[in-house]
């Protein structure tokens, strides 16, 4: 699959979502990994099945300590990655504008 930018009209594959860290990722990449997590991750379940919730301090209780490497984390089990990548990409995509 591709995801376009509509911004800029920059057209980019999966793979080059999956690889950037969700701190410095546009929304595009940000609003589709969180619809389509589960399809490009085998055994994982949707991102929106968590119903994270937006508050007023999400991203400043939260973002600070999200990273992408909890996505691919060997210590962790399939979902806490799972749950822990979807809560990354939401909380990042609320800081830009999404999911409001």
């Amino acid at each position: 699959a591709v995801v376009s930018t509509q911004s800029t009209g920059t057209i980019r594959t999966d793979n080059a979502c999956l690889e950037e860290d969700h701190s410095s990722m546009g929304t595009d990449c940000l609003n589709h990994l969180y619809q389509n997590y589960h399809d490009l991750v085998p055994g994982w379940q949707r991102c929106e099945d968590y119903n994270f919730t937006v508050t007023d301090d999400y991203g400043k209780r939260y973002c600070k300590f999200l990273y992408t490497d909890r996505c691919d984390d060997d210590s962790l089990s399939e979902n806490k990655k799972n749950k822990g990548c979807c809560r990354s990409v939401h909380c990042h995509g609320y800081l830009k504008g999404l999911f409001a």
